[in-house]
């Protein structure tokens, strides 16, 4: 994101729910964040603050990107290896797809290009680029696959 502060269309981008505040009199006039988004018990799926961002835009409200406010978001280690990583980014992408804010044209292209690249990053003594590739690599799966995985 930008270094200074700006207005957001949510229909283009959205701010990332770690750092994401919202005032609430708003939030509840569009009943608050949709069930259907997020996670929920083991369930891993995400957008719904995406979501409300775009009802309130369509509301008249306006969506703000500030870059001064910041969180401590502590994340487990269990979350933090390749393929803890990978899950999540594949979930994101079933998101997408099936919120069909990414193309399966578009998905087919980036995650092939992406996974290309993972054993050679990883032969190369490069093995955060190779975790990197296949992290896109298995978001556009995500995309992909999104009819057979939606929020299950």
């Amino acid at each position: 994101m930008a270094p200074t502060r700006r207005t957001l269309d949510p229909a283009v981008r959205t701010v990332y729910g770690a750092n994401v505040a919202f005032r609430t009199e708003p939030l509840r006039e569009i009943g608050g964040f949709d069930p259907a988004y997020g996670h929920s018990g083991a369930r891993i799926w995400f957008s719904e603050e995406d979501e409300a961002q775009r009802e309130l835009h369509d509301r008249g409200h306006i969506i703000r990107y500030d870059p001064g406010p910041a969180v401590w978001h502590v994340i487990p280690a269990d979350r933090l290896s390749p393929r803890a990583v990978a899950r999540r980014r594949f979930r994101y992408g079933a998101t997408l797809g099936t919120r069909g804010a990414r193309s399966r044209r578009v998905a087919l292209r980036a995650g092939g290009r992406a996974a290309l690249g993972v054993v050679p990053g990883a032969a190369a003594a490069r093995p955060a680029q190779g975790v990197e590739r296949w992290v896109r690599a298995a978001e556009n799966a995500g995309v992909l696959l999104a009819p057979l995985v939606a929020r299950r």
